[in-house]
């Protein structure tokens, strides 16, 4: 029949790993019941994915930024280094990052590195 071609083909393309797709016909009864399960396999396997894919991201970019850093001392080449790789990683058109001071009697942020910010503000007090 109709619905099963049409059901037929959806689960074609997901095991081909198209994930876009899901069953449209109209159906009852047991055809209606596999159609629905389907649907909600597509569905969760859409969510798997999309978790895995963001897993994979962090866990690549993670090691990455654990080898860029290794063996790096100076804070400010940190600051750099992490705001540089960071921003266009995550698409930020700025970036900054601050240390705390707390040496004096009013703890003071202090700009310690920029990405694509005025030249000249690393040092500047907050």
């Amino acid at each position: 029949t109709t619905q099963l071609r049409a059901i037929a083909d959806v689960a074609t393309a997901v095991t081909k790993g198209d994930l876009t797709r899901s069953i449209q016909v109209e159906a009852q009864g047991e055809v209606a019941f596999v159609k629905d399960n389907i649907n909600e396999m597509i569905r969760n396997l859409k969510d798997t994915t999309l978790q895995n894919e963001e897993q994979d991201w962090l866990k690549t970019n993670l090691t990455r930024f654990t080898r860029m850093l290794q063996g790096q001392r100076d804070l400010m080449t940190v600051g750099k280094l992490i705001l540089s790789e960071l921003a266009p990683l995550v698409s930020a058109q700025q970036g900054v990052l601050y240390i705390m001071d707390g040496s004096g009697s009013d703890p003071e942020l202090t700009l310690l590195a920029s990405y694509a910010g005025p030249n000249g503000e690393e040092g500047r007090t907050r």
